[in-house]
């Protein structure tokens, strides 16, 4: 009768699904920072940072607040996971506040139902830089002043957002989230450079 492999197609191996992932998440998280200028990165389905700095090594502030590294690195993952977790069981994106009050958005991408990584935006000011200065932190470290002055200096750098912006960059990234699932699954022409 002839070759009857049309009718059921091979499964495209784990390893290229994958490395498919990696790169449509990462550039539809480079396009998101560059638009709105507020640190995205992509996550792999294991809750990997992939193609960039991890929250943790570029924002630091647990690093300066933390016990220790190790404790401070998971901590970050912990909150990273429950992101994704969240997401994951209610669709859309989500948001959650590190322990350092920083905001963290997180939303999934998905190939035929199942996660293959997420978009996380963050981390960023949704609470008055001055008042999370002087109030949380001063009343929360225990540390010289030489710390204190560093932390200081990391939340000089964070975007700051008001709860309209942060709701519209949830609905943002959710958005981007779904481009890249659609854009997984093939329904998206790739663009012609």
């Amino acid at each position: 009768m002839g070759n009857s492999s049309h009718l059921h197609p091979v499964p495209e191996p784990q390893e290229n699904i994958e490395n498919r992932a990696i790169g449509i998440l990462q550039r539809e998280a480079e396009a998101f920072a560059c638009a709105t200028q507020v640190p995205c990165r992509a996550v792999d389905s294991r809750g990997n940072f992939i193609g960039g700095d991890s929250i943790e090594s570029s924002c630091r502030l647990c690093f300066q607040s933390a016990d220790s590294g190790e404790s401070a690195i998971s901590t970050c993952a912990s909150v990273l996971k429950e992101g994704i977790r969240q997401s994951e069981r209610f669709g859309g994106a989500y948001m959650s506040f590190c322990p350092d009050s920083l905001l963290i958005t997180v939303a999934i991408v998905r190939n035929e139902a199942m996660s293959v990584g997420a978009l996380v935006m963050g981390p960023a000011l949704l609470v008055d830089r001055e008042e999370l200065i002087t109030e949380e932190l001063a009343r929360n470290t225990d540390s010289d002043q030489a710390s204190f002055g560093r932390m200081t200096n990391i939340l000089e750098t964070m975007p700051s957002l008001d709860t309209k912006r942060a709701k519209a960059l949830a609905d943002m990234l959710e958005n981007a989230a779904s481009h890249c699932s659609d854009n997984f699954e093939g329904r998206l022409d790739p663009k012609i450079e």
